[in-house]
């Protein structure tokens, strides 16, 4: 349940105050680093799948897209996520800031290349710009999430008795 809150304030937190921290137009994808740090916290378990798919619904309601592409986006992030799970420190923040800023930088391209098959792009320049100094900027709010996330789990999963769990 504390993830179903957790998700609401980071959203609104996403579409409201990000943007006051934006660099020409381009936010830090707080929904992302909250999909990032499910991921890499959570078990392999549907559960984890399904709440990651849920951060990107949510985040496909705030965009212009297509709805569902960032869904299917988050999922693919958090189906890598636990195919490498033996080759990731998972606790470690450089990680995940690494990871963080690899897999946004993907994740916006297989959206720009959505939205290029919808709606002309100015340029495809202007689009890798904007997708590089996204992923950046994901990845510095990444152990910021990191920090606060972590101290959740280990409190979820006390009182569930070590499992984290998508309730």
């Amino acid at each position: 349940m504390k993830l179903f809150y957790i998700s609401t304030v980071v959203f609104v937190l996403q579409w409201t105050v990000g943007e006051h921290f934006s660099i020409h137009d381009v936010a830090p994808d707080l929904l992302f680093c909250l999909a990032v740090s499910v991921a890499m916290a959570g078990e392999r378990n549907r559960s984890t799948m399904l709440v990651c798919w849920f951060l990107g619904l949510l985040k496909d309601t705030g965009s212009s897209g297509p709805m569902g592409c960032y869904a299917i986006l988050f999922l693919l992030m958090a189906v890598a996520v636990d195919l490498g799970r033996a080759l990731l420190f998972r606790e470690d923040m450089l990680v995940q800031a690494a990871f963080a800023f690899v897999a946004s930088f993907l994740c916006n391209i297989g959206y720009l290349l959505v939205l290029v098959i919808r709606l002309p792009m100015p340029s495809i320049g202007e689009a890798l710009t904007r997708s590089l100094l996204m992923s950046f900027l994901t990845a510095s709010a990444m152990p910021l999430f990191t920090l606060i996330f972590s101290r959740l789990i280990r409190l979820e999963r006390t009182v569930r008795g070590g499992r984290l769990t998508a309730r």
